[in-house]
């Protein structure tokens, strides 16, 4: 019920607000429940109550959500198929994995958890195609469920007072919000036609749609206005190289304990001539857009070896780091074969899959 979510958004506020007031916090999730993506049923919540007293309500021993997103699974190719075919599922994002401080230690998210995942599988009489998760906790909890996880790689370019000359600026040019529909348009097509060769696993990737590119765009827009008044809005949500064959997206997070910009997708349609060029000048102009911001790094998941070259000629000490216990994404397949890294290949496994 509202009261029911309102009630649990508080109890979770003391985690997940930051910088941001209770009732700052509660508008936000009430904004970022109005997207493209999460509206009209989009974005479900769960509750685990006791069933003694589930007709009344009862007292919530745990609580998460659950974004419905587009997806794309292949599998490997039979009786010679030079093309697969690739379908179209539905797929959910489980996030907000919540216990209340008096019922922890009791298992009851191990229990929600292990029901939500066999709900969800049979969920709206649509193909659900899997299911994941970004464990906060480590790789072994959600494993023990079925979520079993992913490659959880990411590098971090320092972002420094004053920050550097951009690197090679002629090069690109600033993407703003009615530039995102069409590029992801173009994006998910080419992803279909890659998920579509052969390959000896079976392949899955969220689409890299306009309603997810809107869903992060909105929670950093209302997020910044709120502790950061004095810059406006963020209108800049990536940049395109000039001849428009690369481009990246990112977005900012404002986190107290780190803040830092996210790319949230590199997409590189360019030939090789003029790659490195293209990729350097597009983390530079990510490392000024983090610096006008006040964010101490810019971060990429899943870096391309050509991405991590680039990514050291504009800075120095750029980092790689493998996450053991944090932001790890974690799948469940539905139907036959496995959900590991030996049966699945999760492809484009970068931050705008995130929920």
């Amino acid at each position: 019920t509202p009261t029911e979510l309102t009630h649990i958004r508080t109890q979770h506020s003391t985690c997940w607000a930051g910088a941001l007031s209770v009732s700052q916090y509660l508008t936000r999730e009430d904004h970022i429940a109005s997207t493209h993506l999460t509206r009209n049923g989009g974005m479900t919540q769960w509750v685990l109550v006791d069933a003694a007293d589930a007709d009344t309500g009862g007292h919530i021993l745990a609580s998460c959500e659950a974004i419905q997103k587009k997806a794309f699974v292949s599998h490997p190719p039979v009786d010679g198929e030079k093309r697969v075919p690739v379908e179209e599922v539905v797929a959910y994002g489980i996030g907000s994995v919540f216990t209340p401080p008096e019922c922890r230690g009791k298992g009851y998210a191990k229990v929600m958890l292990a029901m939500l995942g066999e709900r969800l599988k049979r969920r709206g009489g649509q193909r659900v195609g899997f299911s994941v998760l970004y464990s906060d906790i480590g790789k072994q909890f959600y494993a023990k469920l079925g979520w079993l996880p992913h490659k959880s790689s990411h590098i971090e370019l320092p972002v420094r007072t004053p920050t550097p000359a951009r690197l090679h600026p002629s090069r690109v040019q600033p993407l703003y919000h009615d530039d995102i529909a069409p590029l992801c348009a173009l994006d998910t097509a080419a992803l279909r036609t890659a998920l579509s060769t052969r390959h000896p696993k079976t392949r899955v990737a969220f689409v890299p749609d306009y309603s997810t590119m809107h869903w992060h765009h909105s929670r950093e827009e209302f997020i910044g206005a709120c502790v950061r008044p004095d810059l406006g809005a963020p209108a800049i949500k990536g940049c395109i190289t000039t001849c428009g064959t690369r481009w990246m997206m990112w977005g900012r997070d404002f986190s107290v304990a780190g803040p830092r910009l996210y790319v949230l997708r590199i997409v590189d349609f360019g030939p090789e001539e003029g790659r490195r060029e293209d990729l350097a000048a597009m983390l530079s102009a990510a490392v000024e857009e983090a610096g006008r911001w006040g964010l101490g790094r810019v971060v990429v998941w899943s870096p391309a070896e050509s991405v991590v070259g680039a990514a050291r000629a504009v800075v120095d000490g750029v980092v790689g780091v493998e996450r053991e216990c944090e932001s790890i994404p974690s799948l469940m397949m539905y139907g036959k074969g496995g959900s590991g890294e030996a049966e699945v290949e999760w492809v484009l496994n970068e931050k705008y899959a995130w929920c």
